[in-house]
Parts: structure tokens; sequence; C-alpha cells
């Protein structure tokens, strides 16, 4: 009996197409798992920006000292009186929270805007929405007779890196304006 130690041509042909399918499979496999893992990077990158700068405007927002002290409040800019006095140098702070759409950027001040301290990159919109005591909507820039009129605070974030957009937002009421 005489053995072939050979493959057909046909045998060759099927084992080419097997492995060249196995192959598509798993590139296609890797290549989602890294867009996934981009994915989750990014996300995880600026989710940890945009919740740091949210906090702070927060934070900032809830130490208007009383409905006198807000100067500004426009859809990207606010200017106020704080309620304590951060850098100890005796002198009421003003807090300055704007966006400057050229940079992307959130910027802060509590000097009334000589010092400037960048809150955030790779901004495409900041918003801030005023409330009365109604729950009214305060159409911006605020009128300086409706200063007086602010309950409530709306902030809302939204960061761009790429195609890639994340939004974060969070309804702040002063501790000193509700009444």
């Amino acid at each position: 009996m005489h053995r072939i130690k050979g493959v057909t041509l046909i045998e060759a042909i099927m084992i080419i197409t097997i492995v060249g399918i196995i192959s598509i499979g798993l590139a296609n496999f890797i290549r989602q798992t890294i867009d996934i893992w981009r994915f989750i990077d990014f996300h995880n990158d600026v989710s940890f920006e945009g919740k740091k700068a949210l906090d702070w405007i927060i934070r900032d927002l809830k130490k208007i000292k009383d409905t006198r002290s807000i100067n500004t409040a426009e859809s990207e800019h606010i200017n106020f009186e704080s309620s304590e006095d951060e850098d100890e140098n005796g002198i009421q702070d003003i807090i300055d929270i704007n966006f400057d759409s050229n940079q992307h950027i959130i910027n802060r001040s509590i000097d009334g805007g000589t010092t400037i301290y960048p809150l955030c990159r790779d901004v495409e919109n900041l918003t801030f929405t005023y409330y009365d005591s109604l729950g009214n909507i305060i159409p911006t820039p605020v009128a300086r007779n409706r200063l007086d009129d602010i309950r409530k605070i709306r902030v809302e974030i939204t960061l761009q890196r790429g195609k890639e957009s994340v939004n974060f937002f969070s309804v702040v009421i002063p501790r000193n304006l509700y009444r």
C-alpha cells in the first residue's frame, strides 16, 4: 500500500480559508476591544476633569453671600461676592466663573478677575440657568433688577475631545439665597 505524504490542493485551500476566517474574526475582536478600551479611558479621563470642575463651581455657588452680592449672571458667566475669605487677606472675595469659548476653558478667579485659574479644558459649553423662587427660568443675561430674584442655579458643562463628548449638570441652591 502506498502512502501519500502531501496535501491536495483542495485541502490546502480549505486550511487557508479556515485560517483566514479565524484571523478576520480575531482581528475584529481585537479591534473592538481596543475601541472599547479607548472609549472607557476617554470617559474616565474626561469624567474626572468634568466632575472636578463641576464640584468647584457648585462649591463656589453655594457660598454666594446674599441676593444683593450677585454682580453678573449670564449664561456663560457669573460674578458674585463670596460669604468666605478664601485667600485670608481680610478682603471679601469676588468669585468670577466664566467660559472662554475661544480657548475652550472654564476660568475661575477669587479676586474679581485679576488672577485667573483654569478649572477645566476641552470644554465645548458651560451654561448657567437661573431660577426664581417659583421655579421659573429667569432669562439671561439677568437684568440688574432681577438679580435679587435668583434662588436656584443649574450648571451644565459639555466636554469634548475629538468626536466624543460628555455632559455634566447639577442644580445648586445657594445656602444664603433661599428664603
